[in-house]
């Protein structure tokens, strides 16, 4: 008896999946709203939800191993997952999308740069979820969550049918024609089906206009296609074609050549970021702001996300805010060397300043450029 227990000891931990995150697509039938899921949706959602439902627990917490709250940042959780940091925002974008997740952003002084997430079951919301997976070669679906489960539904019954007669002056009327007889034992004792076993309920909703038939997620058609959120486009800016999603969005856009998504995707992408604001009411480059630049205006960062030289990211905000006063491309780059000299730490959001340094310590003091 003693062995047996011993071989079912976990002697490594380990994340669990859900099964039905083996969709190719889940629609969300309350937006309307279809993501496309990837492996990288999958690792992120699993490992989140390991590191809540520890966190969380009441056992965990009266041992004090836990406070009850589950903190971490975008950087760290992206190494965590072995994804870029682009891949890691957009994933979560989707993954809250679906119901799965949500966080509360950093509050300064207290949790850093570090967000709060929130970590669902997909059991807790997988009535607004519709799962489409892909076909096998016998034209099956890959998987069957309602006959593995168990709750495959029985063969449904036959329904009243409405019946339209027409009187001799043209009017219409409508009628039920009784349904068969049957020998189900539960209708003739009239005992009713449990309530999961919706194959065989008939409820006193059921219309001629089906009452309860099954409503799925409707997209709404768009006229035009439209833009991507900025997050994609500086993951695809930066990731280039081998992204996931770059080149169906070109061709959605009626592109296919990739020089000519590129060109598309930075259009989109400068278009997007013109619409962030830049310096907060105090004068403070917003964190929105510092995040969505890409590529070479993007400032280095030091492990736990903050600025490696916040002078930079000063420059770029002052050149973006003067590039929207309509200043010309010669004046701004005459001016980047100022504004690097002129940069301080009270204009950077304080969870992006390093964690050595102080707001009130530099007034003196050389910058670190």
């Amino acid at each position: 008896m003693t062995e047996a227990v011993k071989s079912n000891v976990i002697k490594e931990p380990s994340r669990i999946i859900p099964k039905r995150l083996d969709a190719r697509t889940i629609a969300v039938k309350s937006t309307g709203e279809v993501i496309r899921v990837t492996n990288d949706h999958r690792i992120i959602y699993a490992h989140l939800e390991d590191q809540f439902r520890g966190l969380t627990n009441p056992k965990n917490i009266a041992a004090g191993k836990s406070t009850g709250h589950y903190y971490d940042s975008d950087e760290n959780l992206a190494i965590k997952c072995d994804v870029s940091k682009s891949t890691f925002k957009k994933v979560k974008k989707d993954l809250k999308a679906l119901g799965l997740i949500d966080w509360e952003a950093p509050k300064a002084k207290k949790s850093g740069h570090a967000c709060e997430y929130f970590v669902k079951q997909l059991t807790d919301i997988d009535h607004n979820l519709e799962f489409i997976y892909q076909e096998l070669s016998n034209g099956q679906p890959s998987y069957d969550h309602v006959r593995v489960s168990g709750l495959k539904t029985k063969k449904t019954k036959k329904i009243a049918q409405p019946i339209i007669e027409e009187s001799e002056n043209g009017a219409q009327s409508v009628t039920v024609a009784p349904a068969p007889a049957t020998n189900d034992p539960e209708q003739q004792s009239g005992v009713s089906q449990p309530a999961g076993d919706s194959g065989d309920a008939i409820s006193c909703d059921d219309t001629v206009n089906g009452g309860n038939v099954i409503q799925f997620p409707k997209v709404k058609k768009q006229e035009s296609p439209q833009i991507a959120d900025l997050d994609s486009l500086k993951c695809w800016r930066e990731n280039g074609p081998g992204d996931f999603g770059f080149m169906e969005y070109g061709a959605s856009h009626g592109e296919a050549d990739v020089d000519r998504i590129v060109a598309l995707i930075d259009q989109h992408y400068f278009e997007e970021l013109s619409k962030v604001t830049i310096f907060d009411e105090n004068g403070v480059i917003t964190g929105e702001f510092i995040d969505a630049l890409s590529g070479d205006d993007a400032p280095k960062r030091n492990d736990d996300g903050t600025l490696k030289k916040y002078g930079f990211a000063y420059a770029m905000a002052r050149a973006y805010k003067a590039h929207r006063e309509g200043k010309s491309e010669e004046e701004i780059q005459h001016s980047i060397p100022v504004w690097i000299e002129a940069a301080l730490p009270e204009y950077i959001p304080v969870h992006l300043l390093p964690k050595s340094e102080s707001v009130h310590d530099f007034s003196n003091e050389t910058i670190p450029f």
